[in-house]
């Protein structure tokens, strides 16, 4: 379909994907953070860390446009983790069947690929919402409580889109005040969240990217 639109030609779907890989490559080339060199420093994306998932891809000599082969391997290598990790969740919840339907259906859903092969953030987003969700269904089961793969998990999470902090304070709010397990370290993700916020703010003089 891309090459069909596109006349044979290489492209993403959005100009976001571009926005990203052009901030990377000013990144690498010593000006982070300018979109244009000389231009006053801005985040400019919504995701801080995908950005350096992007950085081995110009390192091992890819050109502006070669650069969306890596990305769309990616894209494969988060679609892969997302399925197993939704395998997993179904197997948890119900029993084997159930977690290679669940898995199947996520694989074979055209927005689920869309999201994957889009060269954005979304993919790494969506496997880091998933490793939180089997973490979270392994962990409320430890009689230990500690949640530790949950923060660890949400921390990504929370670094992948803005979205993140706002499912982390539900998820650790929630935990706090129906579990009544209470930890200093569930401020970890949450922090990150507020840090990435303070980002924008400092950088665009906005709360936004």
């Amino acid at each position: 379909t891309m090459f069909y639109y596109t006349g044979g030609h290489l492209s993403a779907p959005l100009d976001d994907t571009f926005i990203f890989l052009q901030y990377t490559w000013q990144f690498i080339h010593g000006h982070p953070w300018q979109y244009n060199t000389g231009d006053p420093p801005t985040t400019g994306t919504t995701s801080l860390i995908y950005l350096f998932f992007l950085i081995p891809g110009f390192l091992i000599g890819l050109g502006k446009t070669a650069i969306l082969y890596y990305t769309f391997s990616l894209g494969v290598i988060f679609l892969v983790l997302s399925g197993w990790l939704v395998y997993n969740i179904g197997k948890r919840l119900i029993n084997h069947q159930a977690g290679v339907l669940m898995s199947l259906l996520f694989l074979f859903n055209g927005p689920t690929l869309w999201v994957h092969f889009s060269g954005m953030d979304a993919g790494l987003f969506t496997t880091s919402i998933l490793a939180t969700m089997l973490s979270l269904l392994i962990e409320l089961d430890d009689k230990e409580q500690r949640y530790r793969r949950t923060i660890w998990s949400a921390s990504l999470m929370t670094l992948a889109r803005p979205e993140g902090f706002v499912l982390s304070v539900i998820i650790f709010g929630g935990i706090t005040l129906l579990k009544g397990v209470k930890s200093y370290y569930f401020l970890i993700p949450i922090g990150l969240g507020i840090g990435q916020i303070g980002v924008n703010y400092l950088f665009n003089n906005t709360l936004s990217a």
